[in-house]
């Protein structure tokens, strides 16, 4: 269903496919202003959104423009709700990723720059974890490094600014130049540190349960630790590989 309201700002994930989402309707509707919250934001209603908002990555808020997104869970919150997703100006597809969605949506309608294509595949990978073994996962492509980015980011104050940056570059350059950014590439190698830090940490501080004979669930237990320690929980499977 197409949009009768006017939008005039883009409420997004604060992840990659929410950044990329951002990119792609910055491009697509000329919107140059954004919010970046999370899905409980949402759904307890701390974010306020109007219909002057278009949403992507996130739960469909009771006030919205346009809604843009791809997690089946929030398809069903709506069905719960009584609302017809159909009803909703924009588009819900079970995709690998929300920016997937909105470029299938536009891309009859607006002219996007060639490198975009690449940037989808790259968010579709990180943002559904298409990756079949270990050092696929762990090879520093452009598309895993602007994610990590972005978890550096968030441990900093203020990080809104660094998220309506990289939406800017990520909506005019591809993600291999986007990354020559020196502020990107710096976060993208503090993760990078953080991430060695916490194999490290997790060589004294992860383990199994004593009933969990598959060693399926690693359990991190930090409370030895004066201060809680900043690490990167994913880290975990580089010393388990094999855990769920």
């Amino acid at each position: 269903m197409e949009s009768t309201i006017p939008v005039t700002r883009i409420v997004t994930h604060d992840d990659l496919d929410g950044v990329v989402s951002a990119a792609l309707l910055s491009h697509s509707l000329g919107i140059d202003r954004y919010f970046f919250t999370g899905p409980v934001a949402i759904q307890s209603g701390r974010t306020q959104t109007t219909e002057g908002d278009v949403v992507s990555d996130l739960p469909c808020p009771v006030r919205v423009g346009m809604w843009f997104d791809h997690h089946q869970g929030n398809l069903e919150d709506l069905k719960l709700r009584g609302v017809d997703p159909a009803q909703i100006p924009g588009k819900f597809a079970a995709e690998a990723s929300c920016a997937r969605v909105i470029y299938d949506f536009f891309k009859g309608k607006v002219t996007f720059p060639p490198f975009m294509e690449d940037t989808i595949d790259g968010t579709d990978r990180v943002d559904s974890f298409d990756y079949r073994t270990m050092e696929e996962w762990r090879r520093p492509t452009p598309d895993r490094r602007l994610a990590d980015s972005l978890f550096a980011a968030s441990l900093e104050r203020g990080s809104y600014p660094y998220l309506e940056r990289l939406v800017r570059l990520l909506r005019d350059r591809p993600m291999e130049k986007a990354l020559l950014d020196v502020q990107v590439r710096t976060l993208a190698d503090r993760y990078k540190l953080m991430e060695e830090k916490s194999v490290d940490l997790f060589g004294k501080d992860a383990r199994f349960h004593e009933e969990d004979h598959q060693q399926e669930v690693i359990i991190i237990d930090l409370t030895r630790h004066n201060r809680k320690p900043e690490v990167v929980r994913t880290a975990a499977f580089i010393l388990y590989p094999d855990a769920f």
